[in-house]
């Protein structure tokens, strides 16, 4: 299995938004597919709804949405070997996790009290 992302460094209203997602990805089982796609797009929309969005974030975000929802596919495909799929998903969000560190509250965020 790929590199488990952490949030560690995230201020906390970004680490809440990606940390469930996270969590599905790592233990979600066979049949689970549609909370694994589900649960990343709420991620998704947490981020959106807390965060100044560039092409560069969009681009990871998209990125780790599509590797989510393959593993999500996966999960749901009787006989097949999620490893693969698990370890691009992980991959991905790792990948979602380091401009996170750059980004920047946006308006909604700042009128609900979530600067950082």
């Amino acid at each position: 299995m790929g590199q488990s992302p952490s949030t560690a460094d995230l201020p906390a209203v970004l680490a809440e938004a990606v940390q469930p997602w996270i969590d599905v990805v790592e233990a979600a089982s066979f049949g689970m597919g549609q909370d694994v796609m589900r649960v990343a797009a709420e991620a998704v929309i947490g981020l959106q709804e807390r965060v100044v969005m560039t092409p560069d974030l969009e681009s990871v975000i998209a990125d780790a949405r599509l590797a989510s929802d393959e593993l999500g596919i996966s999960l749901d495909r009787e006989g097949f070997d999620p490893s693969k799929s698990r370890a691009g998903a992980l991959a991905a969000l790792n990948a979602l996790i380091l401009p996170l560190h750059e980004a920047r509250p946006n308006e909604r965020a700042k009128g609900l009290g979530h600067g950082w």
